[in-house]
């Protein structure tokens, strides 16, 4: 298939949108999506936010594989976990 693997569909929704719905259940409010390959489909349809939270992406220009970020984006110590 040509889609990128988060966009796979599972009952005729994407697998991350699953994910980020189980984020927004723990009130997350402000996320970042390190992508890749078809990074564009990805931001399209998640747009900048989704169910109240805040997406930035960060994308990987040369793919490294997964969890292998080579640097956390600078936004990420801007994050504050709530308690």
């Amino acid at each position: 298939s040509d889609l990128p693997k988060p966009m796979a569909p599972v009952n005729a929704k994407p697998f991350l949108e699953y994910v980020l719905k189980f984020c927004s259940d723990f009130s997350i409010r402000k996320i970042i999506l390190s992508v890749g390959y078809r990074a564009a489909d990805i931001q399209k349809y998640f747009g900048n936010g989704f169910l109240g939270m805040e997406i930035q992406y960060y994308v990987e220009e040369k793919p490294l594989g997964p969890f292998q970020l080579k640097e956390l984006p600078p936004e990420a110590d801007k994050f504050n976990v709530p308690p």
